[in-house]
């Protein structure tokens, strides 16, 4: 793994000083208490650790889970049934990460300190694992054959290799590094818990579409991971007016200000309004999303915030591999042809959505 150019001088004396000898036991007693430490993910990959925080709490129930995250990540899971507490870093400055009060914090006593792993390897949070006054701390020995250069930090290493698997799935990439150790789940779903507040919230807004009770709600984002995996504006708004004229239906885009000239642009396409879903909380956009008949999206961030619900979805691929990073569930479908995005056609989402509203509008039906 690449190492950050002002730590290369340094990293061979701080792992003469901070080295522990590595243990091969893979057994572990019952822990009353485990730091898993998630400072270097994304909202993303923090969101589909869910499975993690699952399988110990299955594994060891009575025992007490503290998670340290980036301050901006805490909305993803403040209300997490799985945490039992959180801490907080902010990551404007290293220099600040290692402050007096989250270092007397880390050094409680926990059993167990964990770094999970998806493709990158951060000395911040092997430091932080190190500098904890766990008894067992459980990182990667390597990635796909290289070497962690932090491994030092671990006295329980584990080896990483997924190069012979393309389609390994991000849940199941974060859950290998304590398979090893009998902890594991077969429930691989996300979770996003939301309040009552943010259910009150998702009403609210829905209430401004003065719709019947058998219409049907109907997400979009716009948002993405990188350009490619951008489904054509124009794509996405033939699409909304074609559903529209099958359809009883209410549109809502939830956006932010990256996506507002590309709202502005769709909405300028269209012969009829859609509402803007301006709150970027997470839990608020959950609990909305859990109110819609169908959320369709690209391949972004706000992709596992649906995925987290029950609530059917339809994901437009290009280059990612949906196998790897689709979320779990019944309902959650994909639309893929190659690494070009448009080549999936107006026709070919039209037509998986047809087959999704149908089954919600017949469901909504009987209910009423």
């Amino acid at each position: 793994m690449e190492i950050p150019g002002i730590l290369k001088p340094s990293l061979i004396l701080l792992k003469k000083v901070l080295e522990i000898p590595e243990n091969l036991s893979r057994k572990i007693e019952q822990p009353n208490r485990i730091l898993i430490i998630c400072s270097h993910f994304s909202l993303t990959e923090l969101i589909a650790s869910t499975p993690l925080f699952r399988a110990i709490k299955e594994k060891y129930p009575g025992t007490h889970i503290t998670l340290l995250i980036r301050n901006c990540n805490k909305d993803a899971v403040i209300n997490n049934p799985y945490i039992d507490s959180l801490l907080y870093m902010h990551w404007q400055n290293l220099f600040l990460h290692l402050h007096f009060g989250l270092i007397y914090e880390i050094r409680r006593k926990y059993e167990i300190a964990i770094v999970p792993v998806v493709e990158s390897l951060s000395f911040i949070s092997s430091l932080l694992a190190r500098l904890s006054n766990s008894m067992i701390r459980i990182g990667a020995a390597s990635i796909n054959g290289k070497e962690n250069p932090y491994s030092f930090c671990f006295d329980r290493r584990i080896i990483l290799d997924w190069k012979k698997f393309h389609d390994t799935h991000i849940t199941e990439k974060i859950l290998e590094l304590v398979r090893p150790f009998g902890i594991e789940t077969e429930d691989m779903r996300l979770q996003i818990n939301f309040t009552d507040e943010d259910i009150k919230s998702a009403v609210d807004f829905i209430s401004k579409f003065e719709c019947e009770k058998q219409t049907l709600i109907i997400g979009l984002s716009l948002d993405s991971i990188n350009s490619y995996s951008l489904w054509s504006l124009d794509n996405f708004a033939s699409l909304i007016e074609r559903i529209n004229s099958r359809f009883k239906t209410k549109f809502y885009v939830i956006e932010n200000m990256k996506e507002k000239k590309l709202t502005g642009i769709v909405l300028g396409k269209l012969s009829f309004e859609i509402f803007t879903f301006n709150d970027r909380n997470v839990s608020k956009m959950a609990a909305l999303i859990a109110q819609t008949d169908l959320f369709i999206t690209n391949n972004s961030r706000i992709m596992h915030i649906a995925g987290s619900t029950g609530t059917p979805m339809i994901v437009i691929f290009g280059q990612t591999n949906p196998y790897s990073i689709l979320p779990f569930g019944e309902n959650k479908y994909f639309l893929r042809k190659s690494d070009l995005i448009d080549d999936v056609t107006v026709d070919d989402a039209f037509s998986l959505c047809c087959k999704v509203l149908e089954s919600n509008k017949k469901l909504k039906q009987n209910l009423n």
